[in-house]
């Protein structure tokens, strides 16, 4: 069906008499402008933009079609970003919370008073920006009661000198606030400029930020968003990004999937119908297409970027038991484990029956990926140390014990061994069980390397899954 280009978002008004209300503050010892308010709470008398866009119920731009992240431009040239929509009243006014972002009114100010309070009664533009983050005013004729002069040329200027989209990104503010509506900080003041990032929650739980790539976590590497170009500006804690992918609010369809995730081609569309987009990494040459930031707003990732190996690891580091075997637990004293969500989600060691630090077994809860449809292709190494050098050899599978290899065996779910399941689930969630490794027979003379963190430990086994 042919269809016409959507509109770009302006509508014009001005600040309400003596509705402005001063909010957070600046806190800076050191600065003139210390304790100087730099978010304010306005109502605004909103002059609607009529157009035919079919998209807008009302067939114009107005109150209710302001949105957080748009500007708002007076004539005075001083502009703020809108950071939370308090209370659309009506389709002719709104209650907004604004800000005067990198307190740029209050130190470009000529009367050198710091003066950034809005203007109220004066017009206004209220606008968006363009996906190199140029400013898109467009209707100025129709706008035009006292908006003329130099205002344009100070908007331009400013957002040529901080380019909010391209270089200096920073998260929506709508992302911060909790289920309550309550604002929540989040100091990056520990962070250092230069440093790569990602979009995820700090131990995942809390609020969405900006967390510093581990690049031994294929699923952060796959995730990273940008570079860290600004750290404590105007404030200690505050952050922008240079993000690697182009950040549009254009999608025709609502973002699926958790703010942070990755989104990737779905060439037969039927996940997510009308989007062709899943959040489930394809097996098979996945194409990376989108980070989603909120459900209108995403980095485009260019689907040719594609990331060396497959990531699908696990690693354990185990030491000997005071028995005749290894120490497959995690507690203290016990086996270090690391393993990428691709791989697995769980880890168990194997009780022998003479207790869970002496131990010769352990299964692997596999990634969801995997099922009876998609049987994981797992190779390895595996070396042990045996008091004068590490014993490394290529990992040897077999269906039961001997003394050169080690019994790996895969166990679907039951429960989901059912024609209605569906290939993509049938059996799973697979777990590997590996069995065998004892000291008795493949690893005879094993010995811990040392008694400290981080060479306590004998054996080491990797893993990887190659499809």
């Amino acid at each position: 069906m042919a269809n016409i280009p959507v509109l770009p978002s302006i509508v014009g008004g001005s600040i309400r008499s003596n509705s402005t209300v001063g909010g957070r503050t600046y806190i800076n010892d050191n600065s003139v402008l210390n304790n100087y308010p730099y978010e304010f709470t306005v109502t605004l008398d909103i002059d609607s933009v009529p157009n035919l866009d079919q998209t807008l119920p009302n067939l114009q731009f107005d109150a209710s079609t302001i949105y957080v992240g748009q500007w708002l431009l007076q004539n005075t040239g001083f502009a703020y970003m809108i950071v939370q929509i308090v209370e659309v009243v009506s389709l002719a006014t709104v209650t907004v919370i604004i800000r005067d972002v990198d307190m740029y009114n209050a130190i470009s100010d000529p009367s050198q008073q710091g003066s950034n309070y809005p203007s109220e009664g004066t017009k206004m533009a209220i606008f968006s920006l363009s996906e190199d983050g140029t400013p898109i005013i467009l209707n100025t004729t129709f706008l035009s009661g006292g908006l003329q002069g130099s205002w344009l040329n100070d908007a331009l200027g400013k957002f040529a000198y901080r380019n909010f989209i391209e270089t200096y990104y920073t998260l929506p503010s709508e992302i911060y606030y909790d289920s309550n509506g309550v604002l929540n900080t989040n100091d990056y003041s520990s962070y250092s400029v230069g440093q790569i990032v990602y979009i995820g929650q700090s131990g995942g739980t809390g609020p969405y930020k900006f967390l510093p790539v581990d690049v031994t976590n294929i699923s952060q590497v796959e995730k990273a968003f940008g570079t860290i170009t600004s750290l404590n500006q105007p404030e200690l804690g505050n952050i922008y990004v240079r993000p690697f992918g182009k950040v549009i609010t254009t999608l025709p369809f609502t973002i699926p999937g958790n703010i942070g995730d990755v989104l990737y081609y779905d060439s037969t569309d039927l996940v997510n119908p009308g989007t062709h987009v899943t959040i489930v990494k394809p097996t098979t040459n996945p194409i990376p297409l989108y980070i989603k930031i909120t459900d209108t707003v995403a980095s485009v990732l260019y689907g040719g970027l594609s990331i060396g190996g497959t990531g699908k690891t696990f690693k354990i580091q185990t030491p000997i038991s005071t028995g005749s075997n290894f120490n497959f637990s995690t507690g203290a004293g016990g086996a270090v484990v690391t393993m990428n969500e691709d791989f697995g989600t769980a880890y168990t060691p194997i009780n022998n029956g003479a207790g869970t630090a002496d131990t010769t077994s352990f299964s692997v809860t596999l990634a969801p990926t995997y099922n009876m449809s998609n049987i994981p292709m797992i190779f390895g190494t595996i070396a042990f140390w045996n008091g004068s050098q590490m014993n490394y050899n290529q990992l040897r599978f077999g269906n039961t014990n001997t003394t050169a290899s080690v019994q790996a065996v895969i166990i679907p779910t039951t429960a989901n061994m059912s024609e209605t399941t569906g290939d993509t689930a049938y059996g799973a969630p697979l777990t590997l069980t590996i069995s065998g490794i004892s000291k008795t027979s493949a690893f005879n003379g094993a010995t811990n390397i040392s008694s400290t963190s981080p060479t306590n430990y004998a054996l080491q086994l990797y893993l990887q899954i190659s499809n």
